[in-house]
């Protein structure tokens, strides 16, 4: 049975919506922001979960050496456009996350955009966290951002809708599953009088559940913050992000 995410029409059919120009922009400046709050030895980054290559291109621009790894063709696709547009010379892989390994390659590891938690088996989950340690060299770090658990609980509706720049219709509808463990979301996609449903399905991570497997994992040094710039994580905070340290 193939997984969500393996539905390479997902990516395609709301690409712009997930990955506009704005978005790479952004994340072009935040990618300072995250020097900054994450200074580290070594240039060797991967970029875990790389979709088109919004983090990815930007470190590259500083001079840090790349590999963007992703199971989606398409978004690959995307990012190796971009890649040879701006003259970077970045190493694509088209991987999945739970076999990707390269023991003892990476300063840092990137895995941003609630790219975490995609799987129908939650065991899954450790086997990424156990690769991600092995790929670190000695010292390196993990960066995640994503959307928590208590984020989520502040923020929740059961439904939304949004006019696309396309003029097209997305409505998302959400449930949470499984104890708090799980968001089930509906995504109906209205284009051209035709509509078109995805189904997402994330597990959702409170700061001290994913604190505790990148614990049992070996990683040390755990620091949790609101944002890109250091702020408290607390009832306040918008995303979460975690920074862990390989010994």
């Amino acid at each position: 049975m193939k997984e969500w995410f393996e539905d390479e029409s997902f990516w395609s059919d709301l690409y712009c919506f997930m990955f506009n120009e704005a978005r790479f922009e952004q994340a072009d400046m935040e990618a300072d922001d995250i020097i900054q709050l994450l200074p580290f030895q070594g240039a060797s980054m991967l970029d875990l979960g790389c979709g088109p290559g919004r983090f990815t291109l930007a470190f590259s621009r500083r001079g840090y050496r790349m590999t963007g790894v992703d199971k989606s063709e398409f978004l690959l696709g995307k990012a190796m456009e971009k890649s040879l547009a701006a003259g970077l010379t970045i190493e694509w892989i088209h991987d999945d996350m739970r076999e990707f390994r390269r023991p003892g390659t990476f300063d840092l590891i990137l895995n941003l955009f609630s790219s975490f938690g995609y799987f129908r088996d939650k065991n899954d989950d450790m086997i990424v966290l156990k690769n991600m340690y092995d790929n670190l060299k000695p010292g390196g770090k993990v960066l995640f951002e994503l959307m928590s658990k208590e984020c989520m609980a502040r923020i929740y509706q059961e439904t939304i809708s949004e006019e696309l720049e396309d003029g097209s219709l997305l409505i998302h509808r959400h449930k949470i599953t499984e104890d708090w463990t799980r968001i089930e979301n509906e995504w109906i996609h209205i284009k051209d009088g035709s509509a078109k449903t995805f189904r997402p399905i994330l597990t959702l991570y409170s700061a001290q559940e994913l604190k505790d497997r990148l614990g049992r994992t070996g990683f040390r040094e755990m620091t949790v913050y609101g944002g890109w710039d250091g702020r408290p994580y607390n009832e306040k905070a918008q995303r979460m992000v975690v920074i862990a340290k390989k010994q």
